[in-house]
Order: C-alpha cells, then structure tokens, then sequence
C-alpha cells in the first residue's frame, strides 16, 4: 500500500511539472507558423521581382513561377498574386482576408485579432512604395 501512495505521490509531481509544459504548445506551434509563413512571403516576393527582373518584363507584367501565373505591381507580387505564389494551407486554425488585390491579413482562428496573433502583406504601390510592406508576425496573444 505504501508503494502504491509513493507512486501516485511521484507521478502527481511530474504531472505538475509536465503539464504546464505542453499547455503552451499550441501557442508556439502557432507563433513558429506565423513566422514561417512571414519567411515563406519574403522569399516568394524576392524570387518573383527576381524572375521579373531577369525576364525583362514590364512593371506590372504578370510572372510564371512554377507554371503558376502571378500578378504583379511595380516587379512585385499584388496581395492576390502572393498569396498563390506561396500557397498558404491555413487549414483550421488560420484565416484569410483580402482587401482588393491591395493588401491580405492572416490571423489565428480564434484570436481577438491579425495584431494579436498574425501578419499583413501590403503590396507596393509605385512611385511612393517601390516595395511590398511586411507588417508581423505579432504573436502576442496567440491562444
């Protein structure tokens, strides 16, 4: 009997040790897939300026990568032209809101807001903007 109270005694404690540990996982999986996404957009708007830079295409000339046509304002990817260069898979637990072909935001399902946990893509806008506007990842209150 003894041995049996020791045992529920020490696996008590590694609960109380473990489990504030691995509550906060789908926070950090979260904030690791915001910063990716960010990554995966700033790669995606440098290889399709590259590509149009190479090509010799016109500002707003239209670019192929990956047999994918993508639309584009001043050599770089417009909102809607990102968002298919990169081919987010949100899934269930990001969200997706265009405005025109201007600008995106990505945010956590659930979360009280894009500023709280998510990012905005704002394409350029030339003369003033040449370059596209990254805004994030905010991941300060990713549930």
């Amino acid at each position: 009997m003894i041995e049996l109270v020791t045992v529920i005694v020490l696996l008590a404690i590694i609960a109380a040790f473990a489990v504030p540990r691995f509550a906060d996982l789908r926070r950090s999986a979260r904030e690791t897939t915001l910063q990716g996404m960010v990554g995966s957009m700033r790669s995606a708007a440098t290889l399709a300026h590259s590509a149009s830079l190479t090509q010799g295409l016109g500002a707003n000339d239209a670019v192929q990568l990956q047999g994918q046509s993508i639309a584009m304002v001043g050599a770089y990817p417009d909102a809607q032209g990102m968002a298919e260069a990169v081919r987010f898979t949100l899934g269930d637990e990001f969200q997706i809101q265009f405005f025109s072909n201007t600008a995106f935001i990505v945010y956590a399902t659930g979360s009280p807001g894009w500023t709280s946990c998510g990012f905005a893509y704002v394409r350029a806008f030339p003369p003033s903007v040449s370059v596209p506007r990254y805004f994030g990842p905010f991941t300060t209150n990713c549930l």
